[in-house]
């Protein structure tokens, strides 16, 4: 890894990190998470399209960094602090202790870019910038020795967020630049200059990327247009690499409510956001596959302009067999930086039944992604997250259970209201509260046990679901 004026060279190839913030943190147990939990989270953000993650914002697990050394996943080492700096020496030489004792135990990880060694957000004086960069030098000498920050003096990275950057930015400035965040806070404060015409007629909420999945359609389809316009602009800039705030939905421990900007909520569910990164990584990439997915759920009030997030040359759109048109990728002002814009589908009316994409490489096809307009709720499918295999053995790991209500067809009943009940029998413990409310039609709880499932069996059941039951077949 090195830098040449303001480029990254990766392996001898001038790269662009495509990148993601994560807070290590589970629901009910918060950062108490298991050494495999650590892996799939890394696994999980790498399946997403990145190959960068910026750690946000204090030293994380050493499995989650082992994760990212085997996984092929660039990081941002970061010390402890947030919007604050103290004159008082005390404050000061705790600060320097933090750097010292992070780059001491992750100095050997390869995934290791650079060093933030750099209170976030906080002006800092430089003096004491010059002292943490030089502890960070000192503590891994060499020319790959990269410090960033959050000021443009004394670093050899500077970190900006967007939303600063939209009023602050400084094309003089040739060091390494780095969009440290970006996605979330411009849209939810409204305060940073952006040319959102196409949002004029949006209340405040509904122009915010802050969307749980319960949020509908039409929400969580604003989030990945302000997602797409601001990874967009980012390559306006002379920026090797980008970090969209966050990954996933997480507590704030000062608020009640969750930060729901992440592209997966806090049960590793993905919203369409997820799939839209996804389709950022090119189909012949050694990690990248040929995707298409359609971000419309396709129930009677769903836009009708359909999104499709693909990596694809072509796409392909289909309604109950019958096609509707090839297209070629967006061509509007928030994709023309885009290696892989989306492709939108502008249909005249709904019809109930099948909608398909095709995705097509040199005319051949590749992929296919369909959705069903959802029926009658018929069951309940039970899903552990468990789909990663050669992971190390323990007596006590933790994974996401996830009940979801569902027709004959298998698809999720996304407006379903109740809750869920989930039994365990065997050597397995659950953790949360069990009665659980169905969020877009999965209620979530987390399972403790061994490694291997061995001797478990989970199911879920729901009063709200039997009832609605026995009202149709009365009728």
């Amino acid at each position: 890894m090195k830098f040449i004026g303001q480029d990254f060279y990766l392996n001898g190839e001038k790269t662009f990190l495509r990148g993601v913030n994560r807070h290590q943190e589970y629901p009910y147990i918060g950062y108490a998470l298991s050494d495999n939990a650590n892996y799939r989270d890394a696994k999980k953000i790498k399946e997403a399209g990145f190959d960068y993650v910026r750690l946000s914002h204090y030293p994380q697990s050493k499995s989650f960094m082992d994760a990212c050394d085997e996984l092929g996943i660039v990081t941002i080492d970061a010390i402890l602090g947030w919007q604050y700096f103290c004159e008082e020496e005390q404050f000061q030489n705790h600060v320097f202790q933090t750097a010292k004792d992070l780059i001491r135990r992750d100095r050997n990880h390869a995934s290791v870019i650079a060093w933030e060694v750099s209170l976030n957000e906080s002006w800092m004086p430089e003096p004491f910038i010059d002292k943490l960069t030089k502890i960070a030098h000192l503590e891994y000498p060499g020319n790959q020795s990269f410090t960033a920050g959050w000021q443009s003096y004394g670093y050899d990275i500077y970190l900006q967020a967007r939303q600063h950057r939209l009023n602050h930015y400084d094309s003089t400035i040739k060091k390494p630049y780095n969009v440290s965040e970006y996605g979330d806070w411009e849209y939810y404060a409204m305060n940073a200059g952006l040319n959102q015409d196409s949002w004029s007629g949006l209340l405040q909420k509904e122009r915010s990327s802050r969307q749980l999945r319960t949020a509908g359609e039409i929400a969580l389809l604003q989030q990945a247009t302000n997602i797409q316009e601001a990874h967009n602009d980012n390559y306006n800039t002379a920026a090797f690499a980008d970090g969209y705030w966050v990954m996933y939905d997480y507590n704030r421990g000062y608020a009640k409510d969750l930060e729901a900007s992440g592209l997966m909520d806090i049960f590793r569910i993905p919203k369409p956001s997820y799939y839209f990164y996804q389709s950022q990584r090119d189909f012949d990439d050694p990690n990248g596959k040929p995707m298409v997915y359609i971000a419309n759920k396709w129930k009677k009030n769903s836009p009708l302009n359909v999104r499709v997030f693909s990596n694809c040359d072509e796409v392909e759109l289909f309604l109950n067999g019958k096609s509707l048109g090839i297209q070629k990728p967006d061509t509007n002002r928030i994709s023309k930086n885009l290696k892989h814009p989306p492709f939108t589908f502008k249909l005249k009316s709904f019809k109930k039944g099948k909608l398909e994409a095709k995705g097509y490489v040199d005319h051949k096809l590749k992929c296919v992604d369909v959705k069903l307009t959802p029926e009658k709720a018929a069951k309940i499918n039970i899903d552990i997250d468990n789909d990663y295999e050669g992971l190390q053995v323990s007596d006590s790991d933790i994974f996401f259970i996830n009940a979801s209500v569902v027709d004959k067809n298998n698809t999720t009943i996304s407006d379903f209201k109740g809750k869920a009940k989930f039994n365990v029998s065997g050597k397995g413990e659950l953790i949360g509260e069990n009665l659980v409310a169905f969020e877009a039609g999965v209620a979530s709880i987390i399972l403790k046990t061994n490694t291997k499932l061995q001797n478990v069996e989970i199911s879920a059941s729901s009063v709200e679901l039997i009832k609605l039951q026995s009202n149709d077949n009365e009728e």
